[in-house]
């Protein structure tokens, strides 16, 4: 008997803490359009094991997310799970188009300079609400740095999430 692969998580956002004192969450979302927690009926707390919340209700509020976890009756449960980080499958999130990405498919990706030269790895991904930020960090020793790199048309010539590379405009001696 074989046994099934276990599916793909993307990690989507985390519980800020109480909304209300119905034991409703206040969920802080990882996007702008946070598409998989809206639709998810299931978020694991976990990013490989089995634990996981029952989404009972999920809406948008302002900036945020407020929901309603089956086994959260009250605002004591709500505060209680404050700081738990939530994935989704990622089989229910939308296909992207050509050029649309998750952030999560940028990292650990090579970031090279034009010439060819590798600049260092794409270590995380921030939207610092006008456009995405691709934090790099080089692969210099001792001290590594570290590049904050406007993930914009203007210095991103080249993105194959397949190869893991990511080409760039950029200068070596342009740190963050």
């Amino acid at each position: 008997m074989t046994q099934s692969a276990a599916p793909e998580r993307i990690l989507v956002g985390h519980i800020r803490g109480a909304f209300g004192i119905k034991g409703w969450v206040e969920i802080w979302p990882y996007s702008n359009e946070p598409v998989g927690l809206l639709q998810a009926k299931r978020w694991w707390h976990t990013q490989t094991g089995q634990d996981a919340f029952v989404v009972q209700a999920c809406k948008q509020h302002a900036d945020r997310l407020v929901a309603k976890l089956a086994g959260i009756e009250d605002r004591n449960a709500a505060e209680a799970s404050k700081g738990y980080q939530l994935w989704v499958d990622r089989a229910i999130l939308p296909k992207t188009a050509e050029d649309e990405f998750y952030f999560v498919d940028l990292i650990a990706c090579n970031v090279e300079l034009l010439g060819g030269e590798l600049l260092g790895v794409v270590s995380s991904v921030e939207d610092n609400g006008v456009h995405a930020i691709l934090n790099v960090q080089s692969l210099d020793e001792p001290k590594p740095k570290k590049y904050a790199i406007p993930f914009v048309s203007a210095y991103v010539s080249t993105v194959d999430t397949t190869l893991k590379r990511i080409v760039v405009e950029w200068q070596k001696d342009w740190e963050a």
